[in-house]
C-alpha cells in the first residue's frame, strides 16, 4: 500500500472534517455526515477510503450503523 502524501494543509482539512463529522453525528445530521465521509475519502488511503465510502452509503440507508461506524473510524483518522 502506497501512503498518500500528507501536508500541513491536508492534515488541517482532515481535522476540520473530523470535527464536522462528529458534530453532524451528534446532531443526527446524516446528510452532513455523508458529505464529510465523502470529502474525507479523498484524503486517506485504503482501508480508510473504502470504510468512508461505506459510511457514506450507510448514512442514507441505516443511520444507526452509520453512527456506530463513524464512532469507530473517527479516532483512527
Amino acid at each position: 500500500m502506497t501512503p498518500i502524501p500528507t501536508t500541513t494543509d491536508s492534515n488541517r482539512m482532515i481535522g476540520k472534517l473530523c470535527v464536522g463529522g462528529a458534530w453532524a453525528c451528534a446532531h443526527g445530521d446524516f446528510g452532513g455526515l455523508r458529505f464529510v465521509a465523502q470529502q474525507l475519502s479523498v484524503y486517506v488511503p485504503e482501508p480508510f477510503h473504502g470504510e468512508l465510502v461505506a459510511l457514506a452509503c450507510l448514512c442514507n440507508d441505516d443511520p444507526d450503523r452509520a453512527a456506530a461506524l463513524w464512532n469507530r473510524l473517527k479516532d483512527r483518522l
